[in-house]
């Protein structure tokens, strides 16, 4: 098993006792420390695909690793059991999603496909949090339509990425 699979294996293992935790453990400190070891291997995985690399070490694997060490960040702050960590979470999020998309393009430049996916993703993401009667997002409205056209930025690029330039990681 080449070495970037061990933590993605492990995520598997961790995936299922999570949601388990999640939805019966009355603890937030269970769900945060499991939240935790799940992200943790999505940081691991980025470390040794980008130390695996066929070409070395290239700048748009550290773009990635910032982007999960966010993501991590992101979810810690969400898992903690204060209402004051929520903003703090979202834009640790937002921040990830942004390298993402920096990470992409730096890896395979930009497409004209690019910008048709991101309006069609981001159009029906704005739609939907503006429109579904039962989303109420109250003064996290705007922060959270920023991070919906943040996430339809990352979702198009990385489609186009594997459609028009291929799977091709090295």
């Amino acid at each position: 098993m080449p070495a970037p699979l061990l933590p993605l294996g492990l995520l598997l293992l961790l995936l299922p006792v999570y949601l388990l935790v999640e939805y019966k453990s009355p603890s937030p400190w269970w769900k945060l420390a499991l939240k935790t070891a799940c992200s943790l291997c999505f940081v691991a995985a980025a470390i040794l695909s980008a130390a695996a690399a066929p070409n070395g070490w290239r700048g748009w694997h550290g773009i990635f690793l910032v982007a999960f060490l966010l993501s991590l960040a992101g979810d810690v702050l969400l898992a903690l059991p204060m209402k004051r960590s929520l903003p703090a979470g979202l834009g640790a999020f937002f921040a990830a999603q942004c390298c993402f998309v920096e990470a992409f393009v730096t890896r395979w430049g930009l497409s004209p496909w690019d910008s048709l996916a991101f309006a069609a993703l981001c159009g029906a993401a704005l739609i939907t949090l503006l429109k579904a009667p039962r989303l109420d997002f109250g003064a996290m409205r705007f922060p959270a339509l920023l991070y919906a056209v943040a996430l339809s930025a990352m979702a198009a690029k990385a489609v186009s990425g594997v459609y028009i330039a291929g799977w091709a990681v090295g």
